[in-house]
């Protein structure tokens, strides 16, 4: 039986796809094979007519429109129950590809955890099989799924101190907010917050904050100055030494003159030679 014939445009009389409350679990586009494409393309599902359950899911068939060509044809579709998706957990500078193990109808979105997974992981970002992103989609259409730990993340702290910095971590929920300006408490202490990077750029102005989850490292100033007792991050300073001025004879301040004393001057030399002899000057 021959296949029906090209349909040029969508006309009025043209078959609605099923709704997303069909029966058919609301199956609005596929990637299915074209003949006149010869390769695998994006197809509108125009018509479900028939669902047979299987082992592992069910097979659907019915008529598809392909994106491309716009040839009308009908398909047969296995859709599993689970699929395993590709993902990439990322945990500051390292990242590693996993595959994660999804209902094939589950609804991602991102900055969600990713449904029952343990350890808990919280979806980043996700990269669709048409090489798009989107912010939510079915796990069947996502090539690609990022994800991070769902936990207190360890985040590098700067303490500048002068012309030296100090490094750091403070373990910190992902779902707190920082921002610049405010305090964060590390190693036992209150450190204010006068930087943040994140979203590959730093931030410095009073009032910019984001989640932990999207910061990279923390800077920050002591709060003190000069700063109250000691850390790991600073030497107790010794007390200077006192210095007693033996010019001075009585308390002054550090900008008198001091105490006036009479000076001498040296009497004449004596007849035998020798050094001179000297005596206070009359008054």
């Amino acid at each position: 039986m021959s296949s029906p014939a090209p349909t040029p445009s969508d006309g009025p009389s043209s078959p609605k796809p099923p709704s997303a409350s069909s029966r058919f679990g609301g199956l609005h586009s596929a990637e299915l094979p074209c003949d006149v494409c010869e390769k695998v393309t994006r197809h509108r599902v125009l018509r479900v007519q028939r669902e047979r359950r299987v082992s592992e899911g069910r097979i659907i068939e019915g008529m598809a429109r392909c994106s491309q060509c716009r040839w009308t044809h009908s398909f047969q579709l296995e859709l599993p129950d689970r699929i395993q998706v590709p993902a990439v957990v990322s945990e500051g500078k390292r990242s590693a590809p996993i595959s994660v193990s999804l209902p094939a109808t589950q609804r991602l979105l991102v900055g969600s955890r990713l449904p029952d997974h343990d350890p808990p992981l919280r979806i980043l970002r996700m990269d669709l099989r048409t090489h798009g992103r989107a912010h939510d989609a079915i796990a069947r259409d996502v090539a690609t799924v990022w994800l991070t730990p769902d936990g207190p993340r360890a985040i590098p702290v700067s303490l500048v101190l002068g012309a030296k910095t100090a490094v750091t971590r403070a373990e910190i929920p992902p779902d707190q907010f920082l921002e610049v300006g405010s305090t964060v408490e590390v190693a036992g202490g209150t450190l204010r917050v006068v930087g943040l990077r994140a979203r590959n750029r730093t931030w410095s102005h009073a009032g910019d904050r984001f989640p932990a989850r999207e910061v990279a490292r923390i800077y920050t100033r002591r709060m003190e100055s000069p700063p109250g007792g000691s850390s790991r991050w600073s030497r107790s300073r010794d007390s200077p030494s006192s210095r007693t001025i033996s010019a001075s004879r009585s308390d002054r301040s550090r900008s008198s003159p001091g105490v006036r004393t009479r000076r001498s001057r040296p009497r004449d030399r004596s007849a035998s030679g020798g050094a001179a002899v000297h005596r206070d000057s009359p008054s």
